[in-house]
């Protein structure tokens, strides 16, 4: 049937456990009432796996795949009387050779207009590989007619028919099978009715290669022009399922595949239901497995734009927002409004399945917010940064898809999982070394939804490197590289000995007191009239020479040079100019080494576009700060006669790798490993 609506949509999920009505009376509460239980051999049927037919009078007919007299399944009718039913078998299959009947029904039946009901057996037969049959009414008395045996013998033709049949306006008959063919890999075939006589016709025998689906699972959908619509659950140029049409022309058939389903990217794979079709031409089906939630299933809609389809993934089964449904296995159905109906084989909390619908929202598009967060602000070069970004709608969870920037450079893009989307980058350098805007674009997947954007503003620092704003607390030794300006200023905002502290300036400061402070490291400070350039000391601009003067260590008058290496024990008091020269020794210079540690690192250097320096982190266990590095030729990585490869251990038990292009050069680091030694003092 198809169905008028319009096309501006999206679909929110309900899911109930109990029976739902698909028409005006859906806003009702529903009751839920058991019409029968089945006792299963020898006198009931059992283990029903299709959906009912229901007729003028609101009997209801069905299969059961087991159960009845030789337990190889039912046909069953539930006689309505005033919506009180009662059961009556209709048939029970023998399922066994050499009889020919069939055994173990798995699909829905269909009825003609003289109440005749049709359908299939996946076993028995007269080759043990199931049948097509036909229940024929006489006064409400059924007799079994079997129209056609599949023979796995007879060269293409199908075996093994799951799904219902369709029928045309003539009393053709046609179906799917999952298996056989010519090729082994399922068929359509046709039913040919000459005066109740039946002569079968494989239509199309699936393939194992050129993208082509196999093992068809559901059954076919006939459109006004004699086309069959239908789904393979493998296969395709994923191998993960496909939608197929088989055009018809004057009654020869050629297939088309319409999509194939991919495992990646949150789509859905493996569908599983039969397909259904709106006014537009427009495709509805679910996929067993597959989407963003846990692999637990999709409904898609191929939409039809003058006979190419293109996939949209309605909802995703399985995820924290999306209720308890998983692993959709039936058919849906499409009421008058657009929503959909269907049931799911299980759930995430009963484990029992559900039913529920899809809303179908129409109308102008939704506003949509998005908000962007980052894990580390501001990350350090090899550490792990995540961008999530959260999207909002007053539909609930939003669907589709964000594209992560970085100016006009994708990062990434992401599909939605109850509203949220995460990117990673395993190492924040390969944004680059400084500060940039970070955009997080919402893509929405259906029109209902407009799409809405934001940024952020994210730091990367160099390994070792601390950049700070406001009031900084410096713990231990810092090594600097470069001025730092302060513009406030507190000896106790240092810790440790300060030797680290190298042409640091502050300037227009008052800080007398902090001259002396062993805190500060300010052992000594140059002035015009001591003379000699400054070690280990924070430079206090505005101050007179006599206010570096350390109390308790000397004290100088005029100026005085210093040559060679000093030793200097207890107070010493100069007047006077002094002049020394030679060498006084304080001791063995250097330290001995402990440990030499070799290794070879294989680097992925990430350059962003406009650097042209580029850095990696590596574990290399024993190291710690203060240890000698030294790099080895780094053979064919040298691509370029102007690189410029540099190491430092930037954290205990971690090595830096950095390389350098001058500007202008092709940034082409090449490949190949390099050498890293390491002494330990």
């Amino acid at each position: 049937m198809k169905l008028n609506f319009s096309r501006k949509f999206v679909y929110v999920a309900v899911f109930a456990l109990a029976l739902l009505c698909l028409a005006t009376r859906s806003a009702e509460a529903q009751i839920e009432s058991v019409l029968h239980i089945f006792g299963g051999a020898p006198s009931d049927g059992g283990t029903p796996a299709a959906g009912l037919i229901m007729d003028s009078s609101g009997n209801f007919y069905g299969t059961t795949t087991a159960g009845g007299v030789n337990n190889s399944g039912t046909v069953f009718e539930l006689v309505n009387s005033s919506g009180s039913y009662s059961e009556k078998v209709l048939y029970s299959f023998a399922g066994s050779q050499p009889s020919g009947d069939g055994g173990n029904p798995y699909s829905s039946l269909i009825m003609d207009s003289s109440g005749n009901l049709y359908g299939t057996t996946v076993n028995g037969g007269l080759n043990g590989v199931g049948t097509v049959f036909e229940l024929v009414n006489s006064s409400g008395t059924y007799s079994e007619k079997v129209l056609y045996s599949f023979s796995q013998y007879a060269g293409g033709d199908g075996v093994r028919p799951y799904a219902a049949l369709v029928m045309d306006s003539s009393g053709n008959l046609y179906g799917t099978t999952q298996g056989g063919g010519a090729n082994g890999a399922g068929a359509v075939f046709e039913l040919v009715n000459s005066s109740g006589t039946y002569s079968e016709k494989v239509l199309y025998s699936f393939t194992t290669s050129g993208g082509d689906g196999v093992y068809p699972y559901a059954g076919l959908l006939m459109d006004s022009s004699g086309n069959l619509f239908g789904s393979t659950q493998y296969g395709g140029v994923n191998s993960a399922g496909t939608v197929f049409e088989l055009v018809n022309s004057s009654g020869s058939y050629s297939e088309k595949v319409l999509y194939g389903f991919s495992p990646s990217n949150g789509d859905g794979q493996n569908p599983s239901g039969t397909l259904i079709m709106d006014s537009s031409g427009n495709l509805f089906g679910t996929n067993l497995f597959g989407g963003t939630g846990s692999n637990s299933g999709t409904v898609f809609e191929l939409v039809n734009s003058s006979g190419t389809y293109s996939e949209k993934v309605l909802f995703a089964f399985g995820s924290a927002c999306s209720g308890n449904g998983v692993y959709p296995l039936g058919s849906l159905v499409m009421d008058s409004s657009g929503n959909l109906y269907g049931t799911t084989q299980s759930s995430t909390g009963s484990g029992a399945g559900t039913v529920f619908s899809l809303t179908h929202l129409s109308g102008p598009a939704s506003s949509t917010t998005t908000t962007l967060t980052s894990s580390l602000n501001p990350a350090t070069a090899g550490e792990l940064l995540q961008f999530t970004a959260n999207v909002t709608s007053s539909y609930g969870p939003a669907t589709g898809t964000v594209t992560f920037s970085e100016g006009s450079t994708v990062l990434g893009t992401q599909s939605l999982a109850c509203g949220n989307a995460t990117l990673s980058l395993p190492d924040a350098e390969a944004l680059g070394i400084g500060t940039y805007t970070i955009t997080a674009q919402y893509n929405p997947n259906g029109p209902a939804l407009s799409p809405s954007s934001t940024t952020l503003s994210q730091t990367v620092n160099e390994a070792g490197v601390v950049l700070t704003n406001g009031n900084n607390t410096l713990n231990g030794n810092q090594t600097i590289d470069g001025s730092v300006s302060a513009s406030s200023f507190s000896a106790s905002s240092f810790v440790g000995n300060g030797s680290g502290l190298t042409g640091v300036l502050a300037s227009g400061l008052s800080c007398t007191s902090c001259i002396g402070n062993l805190q500060l490291g300010i052992n000594y400070a140059a002035s015009t009239s001591q003379a000699g350039a400054a070690s280990n000391a924070l430079m206090l601009g505005g101050l007179l020479p006599s206010a570096f003067q350390p109390a308790g260590s000397y004290a100088t008058t005029g100026g005085n040079a210093f040559t060679g290496n000093q030793s200097v024990t207890g107070n010493v008091a100069v007047t006077g100019n002094s002049s020394t020269t030679g060498t006084t020794t304080m001791g063995a210079e250097g330290t001995p080494i402990v440990q030499h540690l070799s290794t070879t690192i294989n680097p992925n250097f990430v350059l962003k576009t406009g650097q042209v320096c580029a850095s990696q982190a590596f574990t290399f266990t024993g190291v710690s700060d203060g240890n000698t590095v030294a790099l080895g030729v780094p053979n064919g990585r040298m691509t370029a006669p102007d690189l410029i490869y540099t190491g430092w251990v930037s954290a205990p038990n971690k090595v830096t790798l950095r390389v350098c292009a001058f500007a202008g050069k092709p940034a082409n680091f090449g490949t190949g490993t390099i050498r890293v030694d390491v002494w330990q003092h």
